[in-house]
């Protein structure tokens, strides 16, 4: 008997169609608050906690306001675009946002607006593939994380923000209320062209939490300070000026984790005869009858085919891997489960490149097995999901060339020859493919243009490795400087913690892996709760091939990192032992 229900089993349906392709929503619970003048950048700079100041045209980053206290009153992404900043958040924030603003708003010269705007969501490996076609593009106008650009989507006026609420690649466009019926239709029917599914509210919620994103009102509030929700990793600039809550964010930084933290949990797999886990938002969890945290956002996931629950729990629990027995408050009652303790997020989903790499492979085997149609088919796949794709560009037009199709293969080349202007394959084949019409002329002149291209790529190449090696020998040097340093530290002290720690962390970057050991040894035997420390040993032990006392040093370094709340170096170290774990797995 099938434990999921209807519902359930359409939410799964919806997620792995979004995690393999890709999924749209028109969004009813975000808007944008627009915010002008030429007080605007510095108004922003002295609020929020990010650095304003560094945005270019264009650009764009996750930010936060705070009160005195550093409680999280709004989370946001904030957006440069035109002379002005947009932020995009969840609706349930823009009054208070706006409200926050005007509270240290007396003569500055900018204003805020809620905008009238509807919003549209893609996601997924052809999430870019279609925001491409719709807006007529050669290839995808914003390439970075929440970078932002004025688009003609399906030829009305959008702004195209990337950002993902989903895991994987994501991607909002802002348009005129006026055309949402028109543009969400004509979405629809591009969007089913590609075998993308439209995400219910539930299904975009479960995707959320298997990305780990925090949802305001639920997972964040003002009731949370920052450092506690784990934003801080990417909302905070450490080297910008004040701004509200800045004092206690460095206090925090400074003395180490919090009291309580937020880390997902993922619980025991469900008896099959029964129903999935309910958890209840704000459920107290419990541990020999002591509380420990709370519940926010849960879902079951059909990605990991658990229950998965973002939680806040006390410092001494948050230890990745560990596996806790909890007492917690269902619908039915209290009940006793267990759940593993992992970092935000859940999962990660694959992104376009991924996909389209496995999918050129496989194109290349149906080629060698002269399934010619078939690798032309999984080519175009290629193009739609990456459409600087070059060596799919040159297998497409290959194969096109020798079933006759000389006409479309020139035409892929010049489509590749104006995305990247330097390709030589692009004017090497327009040559071969001219040359097959007898258009001699034009056959000529694409090799002497491939030519030219490629003597300058060899000397831009030239140039490169020399400006590389020269670059290495600086580095070694300021190493070897910065090691006479440190040396000249442990003569007149050899306890000295950092100097130790510096000395060690300075061998790991250079190769000398054992002569790394004994000053990370030494240092950690000075502070044994001095995380980056753990993450050079396990380091140089995996330099010396010794895979077991690597594996402890990062464990031991991750409790460390736990209680600490030092997230990075936490998850730099829970990267490091999942790939050590697995290629002792396949040994």
């Amino acid at each position: 008997m099938n434990s999921k229900m209807p519902d359930e089993q359409l939410i799964s349906n919806q997620i792995n169609t979004l995690r393999k392709v890709g999924g749209y929503a028109v969004l009813q619970n975000f808007g944008v608050i627009e915010v002008a003048g030429i007080d605007a950048a510095e108004f922003l700079q002295a609020r929020t906690t990010n650095d304003v100041l560094s945005l270019k045209p264009g650009d764009g980053q996750v930010t936060a306001l705070l009160d005195r206290k550093a409680h999280v009153v709004a989370y946001f992404s904030l957006h440069y675009l035109d002379d002005k900043f947009f932020m995009l958040a969840e609706r349930n924030q823009l009054p208070a946002i706006i409200a926050e603003l005007e509270k240290y708003h007396f003569t500055e010269k900018v204003t805020f607006s809620k905008r009238a705007d509807s919003t549209f969501y893609f996601a997924g490996v052809k999430s870019a593939a279609l925001i491409v076609q719709a807006s007529g593009q050669t290839k995808l106008p914003v390439s970075e994380p929440y970078s932002c650009a004025r688009v003609a989507f399906f030829s009305v006026g959008s702004i195209l923000i990337a950002r993902s609420i989903t895991g994987g690649e994501g991607y909002f466009v802002i348009a005129p209320t006026s055309d949402k019926d028109n543009l969400a239709g004509k979405a629809q029917d591009l969007a089913s062209k590609l075998g993308m599914t439209e995400l219910s509210a539930k299904a975009l919620n479960c995707a959320r939490i298997e990305a780990g994103v925090l949802e305001y009102g639920k997972d964040v509030d003002d009731k949370y300070l920052l450092p506690e929700t784990g934003l801080d990793e990417s909302v905070v600039s450490y080297t910008k000026g004040c701004y509200l809550g800045q004092e206690v964010i460095a206090r925090v930084k400074g003395q180490g984790a919090p009291r309580r933290g937020l880390v997902g949990l993922i619980f025991a797999k469900d008896n099959p005869s029964s129903e999935p886990l309910r958890l209840l938002l704000n459920a107290k969890i419990k541990i020999a009858g002591n509380e420990i945290g709370e519940i926010k956002s849960s879902c079951f996931s059909p990605t990991l085919d658990r229950t998965i629950a973002m939680a806040y729990v006390s410092r001494e629990y948050r230890v990745p891997g560990r596996t806790l027995s909890l007492q917690l408050d269902l619908n039915k009652g209290e009940e006793e489960c267990q759940a593993e303790v992992v970092q935000l997020p859940f999962m990660q989903a694959e992104v376009k490149g991924e996909t389209a790499q496995k999918l050129y492979e496989e194109a290349l085997a149906e080629f060698a097995l002269d399934h010619e149609v078939r690798a032309i088919e999984l080519l175009r796949e290629v193009l739609l999901l990456d459409a600087g794709f070059a060596d799919a560009y040159e297998a497409l037009g290959v194969i096109l060339n020798r079933e006759g199709e000389v006409d479309e293969a020139i035409e892929l080349m010049k489509k590749l020859a104006e995305i990247d202007p330097k390709s030589v394959m692009a004017h090497s084949n327009l040559s071969l493919y001219y040359a097959n019409k007898g258009l001699k002329k034009e056959a000529e002149d694409e090799k002497a243009l491939a030519m030219a291209i490629r003597m300058q790529s060899l000397s831009d190449q030239m140039t490169l490795e020399k400006q590389q090696e020269e670059e290495k020998i600086r580095l070694i040097e300021a190493a070897r400087e910065r090691m006479k340093m440190f040396s000249q530290v442990l003569e007149i002290d050899a306890e000295d913690h950092l100097a130790n720690y510096g000395a060690g962390s300075i061998h790991v970057e250079l190769g000398e892996f054992a002569e790394a050991l004994p000053y990370l040894q030494k240092a950690l035997s000075l502070k044994p709760n001095h995380t980056v420390s753990y993450l050079f040993l396990g380091q140089a032990y995996e330099g010396l091939n010794q895979v077991a006392k690597a594996i402890e040093a990062y464990n031991k370094g991750m409790e460390v990192a736990a209680m600490r709340g030092e997230m990075q170096p936490s998850q730099e170290m829970q990267k490091r032992l999942l790939q050590l774990e697995a290629a002792r797995g396949r040994a």
